[in-house]
């Protein structure tokens, strides 16, 4: 038993070593559009710098410029911050954020908090293209027992749960979410 602990023991010790040096060597920040650093709890573009981060992408400059800036800093494409204590924290993905009347918006954030509503099972926020603005689309799947709430109704419900900026100008209710081959929801793109 000794030596099953005593082995135990060591490994955990060099797990924790092991951390050391990557924390060491492993660095992130969160920049403005600028890719400026901004202030712990102000959202951002998430950036890594680590020995292990790609030279480029093969035979694609173009696309390698995007991701790749100075320094060899990798642009992850998630938008996060970090809060006081420097616990990082992932909003959404660069490409699924909505911006509408001028604000950024996480569709994440959304379905973090109505995921709480009674009524709702899952849900899915996207942004859709109208003209030159976006608007705020929710998929809805209702438990059964609320089967026969309406979108009007959903849409009162959510409107107090939701500030004003964030409320969709469009519910549907559906059967089901569309899912990819390990039951994660399939996010929709900005259309």
């Amino acid at each position: 038993f000794r030596t099953e602990f005593g082995e135990k023991k060591m490994l955990i010790n060099q797990i924790i070593k092991d951390v050391e040096v990557f924390e060491n060597e492993i660095k992130i920040k969160i920049v403005d559009q600028d890719f400026k650093e901004v202030s712990n709890g102000i959202s951002g573009l998430v950036m890594v710098h680590t020995p292990s981060v790609m030279k480029g992408y093969y035979r694609n400059k173009e696309l390698s410029d995007t991701v790749l800036k100075q320094d060899g800093w990798l642009v992850t494409g998630d938008i996060g911050y970090f809060d006081e204590k420097g616990l990082l924290y992932i909003n959404s993905r660069m490409d699924d954020m909505i911006i509408k009347g001028g604000m950024n918006i996480y569709p994440k954030e959304i379905e973090n908090q109505l995921i709480q509503v009674e009524e709702i099972k899952e849900c899915l926020a996207y942004g859709e293209r109208k003209n030159d603005t976006q608007t705020i689309i929710l998929d809805v799947v209702l438990h059964e027992k609320y089967k026969s709430i309406s979108e009007k109704e959903i849409m009162k419900i959510i409107s107090k749960k939701l500030p004003a900026y964030q409320i969709p100008s469009k519910i549907r209710i559906v059967d089901e979410l569309e899912k990819g081959p390990t039951g994660k929801v399939k996010r929709r793109k900005l259309s």
